[in-house]
């Protein structure tokens, strides 16, 4: 965000940022984070994750540093699970290739997991009843005038994002 509020970048495909008298979001989509595993981890079978055990599991997370890590920790503690062991990685292909070699579990958006699951080489378990979602969009510095161009940007990845909320597999 600090390269919108500098004027170094007119526009950002972004997730919703936190309240911001210097922002404006447009809202896209919304994606939910599961728990990513093996396909024979035991919580696959009952769909959830299994607070009672979380501090069995090595957790491979995105790094403290990413927008998305502060959200999984706020989360976690409002449903009262802490865990003793994780690890901060920052690209999420190595993320899943380590859940993959049975490294440990992990915490992603379930699109970037899909074709690891349909392929059944990974597989997602809900956190909790309640989920933990994400909104995508694009944000743009607050009271700056979009363009013709920059509004038929913001509406064309609008309705992309709605038409693949609509159609995703998982």
């Amino acid at each position: 965000f600090e390269m919108l509020r500098s004027n170094k970048i007119d526009l950002a495909i972004t997730l919703e940022p936190e309240k911001s008298e210097d922002i404006e979001f447009l809202p896209w989509f919304s994606d939910e984070l599961h728990v990513v595993v093996t396909p024979d981890h035991p919580w696959v079978e009952q769909g959830w994750m299994n607070k009672k055990d979380v501090h069995e599991q090595n957790f491979i997370l995105q790094d403290k540093k990413s927008y998305t890590f502060p959200l999984i920790m706020d989360y976690l503690k409002s449903e009262g699970v802490k865990f003793s062991s994780f690890v901060e990685i920052s690209d999420v292909e190595t993320i899943k290739q380590m859940i993959k070699e049975g490294v440990g579990i992990g915490i992603l958006a379930t699109w970037a997991v899909e074709k690891e699951v349909q392929a059944g080489e990974l597989a997602t378990v809900r956190l909790a009843r309640r989920k933990l979602s994400r909104i995508w969009g694009v944000s743009s510095p607050k009271g700056r005038s979009l363009s013709n161009t920059e509004l038929a940007f913001a509406r064309i990845g609008e309705e992309v994002g709605c038409n693949w909320m609509v159609h995703r597999k998982i």
